[in-house]
Parts: C-alpha cells; sequence; structure tokens
C-alpha cells in the first residue's frame, strides 16, 4: 500500500514542480529565493529521506539546508530556531512512513503535519508576498 501511496504522492509533487517553474523565476531567483528552511533528520537512519526531500525543496525553489551533523535532535531543533530559518522540517520515523512533514514556521511554538507539495505551495506563495 506504502508504495501505492507513495506513487500517487510522486505524481501530485511532480504537477506541482511544473507549476511552480512555470511561475517565471529565473535559475538565480530559485536558488537565492527569501524563503529559508533547514531539514532537521532525527537520526542518522534518516539522512536518506533527508537528502531525498531536500532534493525535491531545491528543485522547487527552496532555499535550505540540511543539517547531517552528528548532533542530538534538541541540539539541532534548538540552533535552528536561534539561526532564524524560515521553515524547520523536521523529519523522523513517521515522516518516513507516510512520507510527509513536519513543518514549523519561525515564530510558531508547534509544528504541523504537510505534505511536501502542499509546502512547495506554501513556500511559493510566501515568496510572491514578500
Amino acid at each position: 500500500m506504502q508504495n501505492s501511496f507513495q506513487s500517487l504522492h510522486e505524481e501530485m509533487l511532480r504537477k506541482d514542480l511544473q507549476e511552480f517553474m512555470i511561475g517565471g523565476l529565473n535559475s538565480a531567483q530559485k536558488e537565492e529565493g527569501p524563503v529559508s528552511a533547514i531539514i532537521l533528520p532525527h537520526s542518522e537512519e534518516d539522512l536518506d529521506f533527508g537528502s531525498e526531500i531536500a532534493r525535491k525543496l531545491k528543485l522547487a525553489g527552496v532555499h535550505l539546508k540540511l543539517d547531517e551533523r552528528n548532533l542530538s535532535y534538541e541540539e539541532k531543533l534548538k540552533e535552528a530556531a536561534e539561526e532564524g530559518w524560515d521553515y524547520i522540517v523536521s523529519l523522523g520515523d513517521k515522516e518516513k512512513e507516510y512520507y510527509y512533514l513536519s513543518v514549523r514556521e519561525k515564530g510558531a511554538d508547534q509544528f504541523e503535519f504537510c505534505w511536501l507539495g502542499d509546502f512547495i505551495k506554501i513556500a511559493r506563495k510566501r515568496r510572491h508576498s514578500l
């Protein structure tokens, strides 16, 4: 079931990426856009999933960093909040299993669950509003 679910999600993401690319931004704007996110894998086992998500978000034009350091998740989360990223993306076992993201917007106290395609739409909307 997960494979068919993931295939459906991948198809939705492809459509979102195509729509995003039609938006008329040049490649420099896509790489250095004002929307920034940091991806925090919970453990080393989550790094592959984090790399996959990072690649897809970069394609969508989100300026981001994948935190691959060997620190505890709590330490990485504290530093990310202090650094002022627009979004903190948390990835662990649940996110991997259901293929979604846990996202916390700058200034928010809690993480919210978000599909990758929906997060791309949020980032695009925020980019165009800045």
